[in-house]
């Protein structure tokens, strides 16, 4: 199963639109680390948002070894990650080599 993570506070509250077949959810008070644990070995995870959801999961992700597939779907406002990894915001781009380096505050 795909699962894709989003903000039902951003983007005035829009769901945003997904593939058939996976599962939406909503990040508010989700506890990522539950979350994970929660899925199967072969799931995988889209997180929609920019860099401050990437920031959140970033950090709230610490000291957890990623087992899953995840990638994140460029829908922020400014979305510097994408510009400096050379990606373009509106697709999904593999993050978990990028996840281990990024810095947490």
């Amino acid at each position: 199963m795909k699962y894709y993570l989003y903000n039902s506070k951003a983007n005035n509250g829009l769901k945003p639109d997904v593939p058939v077949a996976t599962e939406l959810v909503n990040v508010l008070g989700l506890d990522y680390k539950d979350f994970f644990k929660s899925l199967d070995d072969d799931d995988e995870v889209v997180l929609i948002g920019g860099d401050g959801t990437l920031n959140v999961f970033v950090n709230q992700m610490e000291g957890v070894e990623l087992k899953h597939k995840v990638y994140l779907l460029g829908a922020g406002t400014g979305n510097d990650f994408f510009t400096d990894i050379g990606k373009n915001a509106g697709e999904e781009v593999y993050i978990n080599d990028y996840i281990k380096n990024l810095p947490k505050v």
